[in-house]
């Protein structure tokens, strides 16, 4: 399955992201996962080194004591006394290798919890401390799908292994007999050993999924082992390129205990060493006692300083591990297609400079005319603009002047209001034409003074008759 628009930047962004504001605090969650997965194991193998090394060690050292009183032991002692010292060590070794096989297993169920907390976190899903213990409801399949992971990547690699050496042995003849130098030989050897490293490497990548398809689904072992290298083809180097960008800081971790750790070593050597000066154990003969003071101061600081290397780095170290998980669970969602897409980034268009056609394709295309035209349109006319509305005349009644009006003049002589006209007698055979002065409104019509003699129309004419 090939991611198309996959980002890298932004699944990490987003995996970062989620480390904040989550309750409870990722480092807390990722503190119970490592105090049970890692420091646990190491304690009980530890405690169970030096018991046995204990034991052993104090049998040695009362075998040395006899021998150095001088006490004559014959072989059936020695044996005896051989006895006594390797057989509680080698007990001491099946137990403790009984306990190591018990703490792996315990470890690769935490580790499928831690992995199911890691989802819920990347998704942004509430989170619990018990999420980490959520892998031993689904054990069985997770042990067995370990197992088979672990057996395929040790039959594939050994057969890269095989073929390696077979090459590597038709080089060495084919070298042999031409009489050419070793160093080219020595620089293919080493190339060759790479090789397999990176196909182990490969392989280890083509089942890294299955974990997360026992969770998230109810696949069988096998199915989810197929289902891994369905979705890790031609997205193995996105992988690698992913884990390879946390170099950094897991380089910091690593120096901050190799100084933290061989810092306290170097100390404890100077320690037993100035002891030792201080005693006069080096000018004179060292016994069994002494040898095995030193060599109990020389463990015990070597203890201590590794659990002061691992205390320096482990803020450090909380925070890397939620975020390398987080950072996992989102690949695992981007190339299964169950994100949501924040994590795939949608590049921009192509740039393209601009082109000389774009320059005369955008010139505006004059307005064309038709033959018949002989001139161009005229424009259309302006609308008419809105005609103020009538104001009704003033009522009838006397008007003061206004401030603005001019003086009015002394009044006439009232004159006689005219006499209405009648209205014609229309007869058979005649029209009476109407007046002109009728057709104009009485508003509209001037208004003017007349005198009195030629005001009043002349009413008992009659009208003219034609013909």
């Amino acid at each position: 399955m090939n991611v198309m628009n996959y980002d890298r930047k932004a699944l990490k962004e987003r995996a970062k992201a989620s480390l904040r504001g989550t309750q409870p605090r990722p480092w807390k969650v990722t503190l119970v996962y490592l105090l049970i997965a890692s420091v646990l194991p190491a304690a009980v193998s530890m405690i169970f080194q030096i018991v046995g090394s204990g034991g052993m060690l104090s049998k040695m050292i009362e075998l040395g004591s006899r021998l150095d009183a001088g006490y004559y032991m014959d072989e059936s002692e020695v044996l005896a006394a051989s006895a006594n010292i390797l057989f509680p060590a080698m007990a001491t070794g099946i137990l403790s290798f009984f306990v190591s096989i018990l703490m792996s297993l315990v470890q690769v169920v935490m580790g499928y919890g831690y992995r199911d907390y890691a989802l819920k976190l990347y998704r942004g899903e509430q989170t619990a401390v018990k999420n980490v213990f959520s892998g031993f409801s689904l054990a069985g399949r997770a042990i067995c799908t370990a197992i088979m992971v672990g057996i395929f990547t040790f039959l594939w690699t050994m057969l890269a292994a095989v073929l390696g050496v077979c090459a590597i042995m038709i080089l060495t003849m084919a070298f042999a007999a031409a009489g050419s130098g070793t160093g080219l030989l020595t620089f293919l050897v080493i190339l060759l050993y790479l090789g397999i490293v990176v196909f182990a490497v490969f392989i280890s990548y083509r089942y890294s999924l299955a974990p997360y398809f026992i969770l998230t689904t109810d696949m069988g072992t096998m199915d989810a082992i197929r289902e891994s290298k369905a979705a890790m083809r031609g997205n193995i180097g996105r992988r690698f390129v992913l884990d390879l960008s946390f170099i950094g800081w897991g380089l910091l971790v690593a120096a901050i205990v190799f100084v933290v750790m061989y810092g306290g070593l170097f100390i404890t050597i100077l320690t037993v060493g100035y002891n030792m000066v201080m005693s006069g154990a080096i000018a004179e003969y060292m016994d069994a006692a002494m040898s095995a003071s030193v060599l109990t101061q020389f463990m015990g600081g070597l203890y201590v300083s590794a659990g002061v290397g691992f205390l320096a780095s482990l803020p450090l170290n909380l925070w890397l591990t939620a975020y390398c998980g987080s950072a996992e669970a989102g690949f695992f969602l981007v190339v299964t297609g169950q994100d949501d897409g924040s994590a795939v980034s949608h590049s921009a268009p192509e740039y393209i400079p601009p082109q000389p056609s774009d320059i005369w394709n955008n010139v505006p295309t004059p307005p064309t005319f038709t033959p018949s035209d002989s001139q161009p349109p005229v424009p259309p006319a302006p609308p008419a603009p809105p005609q103020p509305p009538v104001i009704p005349a003033p009522p009838e009644g006397p008007a003061g002047p206004g401030p603005d009006d001019p003086i009015p003049a002394a009044p006439a002589p009232e004159a006689p209001a005219p006499e209405t006209p009648e209205a014609p007698v229309e007869q058979e055979g005649s029209e009476a034409e109407a007046p002109t002065e009728a057709a104009v409104p009485a508003e509209e019509a001037p208004v003017t003074e007349m005198p009195a003699e030629t005001a009043a129309p002349a009413a008992d004419e009659p009208p003219k008759e034609e013909g």
